[in-house]
């Protein structure tokens, strides 16, 4: 894996990080327990987060029960954020790109054929789940603006800062694993910064939802 498919996977996984992060700190929410970049690959991956685990925790069982609505908004957040992350990080290495392209990177990088693969079809999957799948347009169209004002507004020149290999560490199987009390520490300002624009996308998500 070279550099820049390195960092790219980083971003990504960095991205689910932070929406995981801000769910936990303003939230409540379950915080991250991992973050492993896997550069041959793992399973078909080249990058995860793992979650704790609340007690009592049971995994086959929560595959099949849906997300509860009032959790949706933080839970399809979550899954977006890679690859916001990633495309944007892809829009600041190549320099030039068009915020069009940017669009249409993040539109490939969501879906079934991009590195967000999974987080696409889990989408798919708790929003078939629901009662909301006739809402599906409205929430692909809720992420694209908010996606285009991140882009307009540089909303995350703070994160790109941030080198990989500083933050990372290697295990004996070639994986890299984040230091996460050191990149959380790295993180804690421009995520201060953040949570305004991760509420306004919470708070859109909510109106689809009809929450409060």
């Amino acid at each position: 894996m070279g550099t820049f498919q390195l960092e790219r996977v980083f971003y990504h996984e960095l991205g689910h990080n932070v929406a995981h992060r801000l769910n936990e700190l303003y939230f409540g929410y379950v915080g991250v327990k991992g973050l492993y970049l896997y550069p041959e690959g793992k399973d078909g991956k080249h990058g995860e987060i793992e979650l704790n685990k609340p007690q009592g925790y049971d995994q086959a069982e929560a595959q099949n029960i849906p997300i509860p609505a009032d959790r949706m908004p933080n839970y399809l957040a979550s899954l977006c954020y890679g690859c916001f992350f990633q495309s944007y990080y892809v829009m600041k290495f190549a320099g030039g790109v068009s915020d069009y392209e940017v669009m249409e990177d993040f539109h490939y990088f969501f879906s079934h054929k991009g590195e967000g693969s999974k987080d696409a079809n889990d989408r798919i999957s708790q929003i078939e789940k629901s009662s909301f799948a006739s809402d599906y347009c409205q929430l692909s169209s809720i992420e694209d603006d908010y996606f285009e004002g991140i882009i307009e507004s540089n909303a995350l020149d703070d994160f790109m800062d941030l080198s990989p290999l500083d933050n990372l560490e290697m295990d004996r199987h070639g994986h890299y694993i984040a230091d996460l009390n050191k990149l959380n520490t790295a993180l804690r300002r421009a995520i201060e910064r953040h949570s305004a624009d991760y509420m306004q996308l919470i708070k859109e998500y909510k109106s689809v939802f009809e929450l409060p």
